[in-house]
C-alpha cells in the first residue's frame, strides 16, 4: 500500500468548516498531457512532452462576499523557452479538472475563463514534480485577503506531512476538508467547527487520529479522516464546543446526514462549502486516481 502526504499552503491563518445537504463528484478523468497544444499565434512554439512532469488538478470553490463565482482556466504561462499551454479549460464553481502534467520552468497561472494567459491572474498553482500527484483548491479568504490557491499533496517524493496508508479492497480513505467556509462564517471560528457523527449512533464517525488525541475537530485548516466499508456512507455535523451530555456526537446534528461514496481501496477528498454564508452546505467529493 501506498503512503501520502497532504500540506495545505495559504496566506490566511485561519479557515473553517460547516454542512448541509448537497453533493457533487468531481471529475476524474484519466490523466496527461494536454489535449492539445497548438502554438498561439505569435507565441513560441509549445514544449514536448517530455517536459512536463507529475499530475495535477484544480477544485474551484471561489465564491467573493457578494456571493459571486468565476469560472477559470488554468494554464502554463509563456517562459523564455516555450509560449503558453492552456492546461485546463472552464472550471466552474463547484468543479473540478480532470489531472493534468505540468511542463517545467513555466509558472502554471489561474485566470478568468476565456481571457488568455495574459490576463490578470487569480491565483498561480504549485507544479507536482516527477512522479507526484496533488490537488490544488482555488477559495476567497474574505476581505483584504482575496483569492487563495491551497495545495493538497496524494502522492510525493518528498511528503512534509504523512497521511495514513490507503486502505485495501473492502475499505477507503475519506478526508474531509472545509477550508471555503471560514470566510463564508463571517470569520466566525465557534460558528463553524465542529464534531463528525455517525448518524443514528450518538457516535462520532470513526477517524484515524494522532497518538493521544480523542476526537479531531473539523474547523479552519484542519481535516478530519475516516478509513470506512467501501461504498455508500453518511456523516452528520455536531456543534463544537459540545453542549455536554454524553458524548461530543451525542447532540442533534447541526447539519446533514451528508450522503458520500468511499472509494473501494482508494481515497478521495470531501470538500465541504457555502455560497450563503452558512445557511446551508454542500459537497464535492474528489475521488484520488488510483
Amino acid at each position: 500500500m501506498r503512503r501520502l502526504s497532504a500540506i495545505v499552503l495559504t496566506a490566511l491563518i485561519v479557515l473553517a468548516a460547516c454542512g448541509d445537504d448537497g453533493e457533487g463528484v468531481a471529475d476524474t478523468t484519466a490523466p496527461g498531457l494536454p489535449t492539445t497544444m497548438e502554438a498561439v499565434p505569435g507565441e513560441l512554439p509549445p514544449p514536448g512532452p517530455e517536459v512536463f512532469t507529475g499530475l495535477a488538478r484544480l477544485v474551484n470553490l471561489y465564491v467573493d462576499g457578494a456571493g459571486e463565482t468565476i469560472e477559470v482556466d488554468v494554464w502554463a504561462h509563456r517562459s523564455f523557452e516555450y509560449g503558453p499551454v492552456l492546461l485546463a479549460e472552464g472550471v466552474g464553481f463547484a468543479e473540478s479538472s480532470g489531472y493534468f502534467a505540468t511542463p517545467e520552468t513555466m509558472s502554471v497561472i489561474i485566470v478568468p475563463a476565456g481571457a488568455g494567459p495574459d490576463a490578470e491572474e487569480i491565483g498561480t498553482m504549485f507544479s507536482p514534480s516527477e512522479g507526484d500527484q496533488e490537488t490544488s483548491l482555488l477559495i476567497w479568504d474574505g476581505e483584504g485577503y482575496g483569492a487563495s490557491v491551497l495545495l493538497f499533496q496524494e502522492v510525493a517524493t518528498d511528503p512534509i506531512f504523512d497521511l495514513p496508508e490507503i486502505p485495501g479492497p473492502g475499505e477507503g480513505l475519506i478526508v474531509l476538508q472545509a477550508n471555503q467556509l471560514y470566510a463564508q462564517a463571517g470569520d466566525d471560528l465557534l460558528r463553524s467547527s465542529f464534531y463528525v457523527g455517525a448518524p443514528g449512533t450518538g457516535e462520532c464517525l470513526p477517524q484515524i487520529l494522532p497518538e493521544g488525541l480523542q476526537d479531531a475537530i473539523l474547523g479552519g485548516t484542519q481535516s478530519t479522516q475516516h478509513v470506512l466499508p467501501a461504498g455508500a456512507a453518511s456523516f452528520t455535523l455536531h456543534s463544537w464546543p459540545s453542549a455536554g451530555g454524553e458524548g461530543p456526537c451525542s447532540s442533534d446534528p447541526a447539519y446533514g446526514p451528508f450522503e458520500v461514496t468511499v472509494p473501494n481501496g482508494g481515497a478521495g477528498w470531501v470538500f465541504l462549502y457555502s455560497t450563503d454564508g452558512l445557511a446551508t452546505i454542500e459537497l464535492l467529493e474528489a475521488p484520488w486516481a488510483q
